[in-house]
């Protein structure tokens, strides 16, 4: 009848709204065309300026390159005669070509020792940040080729250089650093002409090294004076890291597009402009991050289908609702009620939730029957398997006992334990002293053995009359024999009067007991019949004692 109810609203309300999250699905994917259709034009737009200038500037070098390597070769010529004062070739070749020129002789350890720019000396180019200066050194040793870089930005100085080098025959290096102020702003210009496009507000240019040192190409960063330039490395690294995991993600062909930080709907394109192979595994790569006055579409537009969808998703969620009440306050308490009567366990209420009156009656009911049921059959069980006399367990426990301590002490890595005890002529202390007197004897005996064996894994058990079984867990043979010993001295020391037990006069015990590994496949029988042969000698050797076999 529920559903009969519910299915036609129901049926209504989803194709209602099925039919409007289409439509404004449609809409919506009409606009993320247009606008992805506008990022593409912007990115091939950007892609082709820059391509351009980077055309520009290796045609400047191609240009430039011999005048780079002749000044290189005068130096590399100099040095290998001998020593050379490094700042009076400086001089000299800043007259000749006109541009700031600094001189770098670097160790076969990768270390510059000696350089016209201070705040390089000692510099280590093994560090991770100079994965391309390394992938240079590498290309070039044992070589006589002179190598010729792309446009870098010096951290330090902010200088746009060209760096040339050669390996020396002592192992070691010489680099040159041209700056050259015909391509010095090279990349100034081609930002300044991005940003001449009516849908870009600002752009910035980064180089990255081998994916591990971002560095922006016009941007400055303000270093003090006499930082290291490892320093400065690791200072621009945080600085920038939020833009080095973006551009992680970026490719050749695979721009990044994320929302603007500072006004809704406006995004920040991250692009890839060029990459260059170093050497050794190690490439460059030219980034670009534009800012841009692209309006993405409004909050509501672009999350239609998400809306539409959480609103059919709350008209089936109102129905499950209604249908769950039912089920959680009717139905599944029904079933459990009977699952409760069918598995006789009591019925268990859950708070949190109401159910009919009726049903709490009927499942109240139920439960105090079988509280009652199960309070009897207990009593039942425990009057089934303990000894009314001494309150210890009976006979009937014995193989459960067994089967259950012998899995316990294997768990536990112990050695078992059992004791055959026999009270040292009994029959005549009942003749004597009346049974009254052998029934409280009994339970003084009980009372003894529940002080002696008093761990929860110990179990005593009357086997019948006046003889008794006790299993435990002992650490060795010389600690289960203790444990017995003690249950003698401790009866004995009851003083118990019984004047047909000569020489002792008082009431005493005999003790057949063996010790075996529980992990052994040994049966009850056995145990019982080989602990009976050491009580047998116990009773031989004048009683009151405790005879010992361990089973191998």
């Amino acid at each position: 009848m529920v559903w009969r109810i519910l299915v036609l609203p129901f049926g209504l309300t989803l194709t209602l709204l099925l039919s409007g999250l289409i439509g404004f699905s449609l809409f919506t994917e009409r606009e993320n065309v247009h606008f992805a259709t506008i990022q593409e034009q912007q990115v091939r737009l950007l892609n082709l300026l820059m391509q351009q200038t980077f055309l520009e500037i290796d045609e400047t070098i191609e240009n430039y390159q011999v005048v780079y390597k002749d000044a290189h070769k005068k130096v590399e010529a100099a040095v290998k005669q001998g020593p050379i004062d490094l700042t009076e070739w400086q001089i000299r070749l800043e007259s000749e070509l006109n541009m700031k020129v600094d001189i770098f002789l670097v160790s076969p350890e990768l270390v510059i020792v000696e350089t016209t720019f201070e705040p390089d000396l000692g510099l280590d180019f093994r560090l991770p940040i100079f994965k391309d200066a390394q992938a240079t050194f590498a290309r070039l040793k044992g070589t006589d080729e002179i190598d010729v870089s792309m446009l870098t930005r010096e951290l330090v100085s902010g200088d746009f250089k060209l760096y040339t080098a050669s390996y020396l025959p002592n192992g070691g290096y010489i680099q040159l650093g041209f700056v050259d102020p015909k391509i010095a702003q090279f990349y100034s210009s081609a930002e300044a002409q991005m940003e001449t496009f009516s849908s870009i507000d600002k752009v910035w240019l980064f180089m990255d090294v081998g994916g591990d040192l971002l560095s922006p190409l016009t941007d400055s960063f303000e270093i003090e004076a006499g930082t290291e330039k490892s320093e400065i490395a690791e200072a621009i690294r945080k600085a920038l890291e939020p833009e080095r995991e973006i551009f992680a993600r970026v490719g050749p062909t695979t721009p990044v597009v994320e929302r603007g930080d500072s006004q809704a709907g406006l995004v920040n394109l991250f692009l890839e402009l060029g990459r260059f192979d170093v050497g050794e595994g190690v490439e460059q790569r030219i980034l670009a991050k534009v800012k841009t006055n692209l309006q993405t579409m409004g909050w509501f537009e672009e999350n239609v289908p998400i809306l539409t969808l959480v609103v059919l998703l709350l008209a089936i969620a109102l129905l499950l609702w209604v249908l769950n009440t039912m089920r959680r306050r009717i139905l599944l308490p029904m079933l459990d009620l009977s699952e409760a009567i069918k598995s006789a366990q009591p019925f268990i209420f859950d708070g949190s939730s109401k159910i009919p009156n009726e049903l709490l009656y009927i499942a109240q009911s139920f439960n105090s029957h079988l509280e009652r049921s199960q309070e009897t059959a207990r009593q039942l069980r425990e009057l089934a398997s303990t000894d009314p006399l001494t309150g210890l367990l009976n006979r009937g426990e014995l193989a459960p006992s067994f089967a259950e301590l012998k899995r316990v002490f294997r768990r536990d890595k112990l050695w078992m334990g059992v004791a055959f005890i026999d009270l040292d002529r009994f029959k005549a202390y009942n003749d004597i002293y009346g049974h009254d007197a052998g029934d409280s004897a009994l339970r003084e005996f009980a009372e003894v053995m529940r002080a002696v064996f008093r761990r929860p894994t110990d179990r005593v058990l009357r086997y019948g009359g006046e003889e008794f079984v006790v299993f435990f867990g002992c650490d060795s043979d010389r600690h289960a024999v203790e444990l017995a010993e003690s249950a003698r001295e401790r009866f004995e020391s009851a003083g118990i009067v019984h004047k047909g037990n000569p020489p002792y006069g008082v009431m005493t015990l005999s003790c057949g007991l063996v010790v075996f590994d529980p992990a052994t496949d040994i049966d009850l029988t056995r145990v019982l019949r080989l602990a009976d042969q050491q009580l047998y000698s116990s009773k031989s050797s004048d009683r009151n004692a405790v005879n010992f076999e361990h089973i191998s």
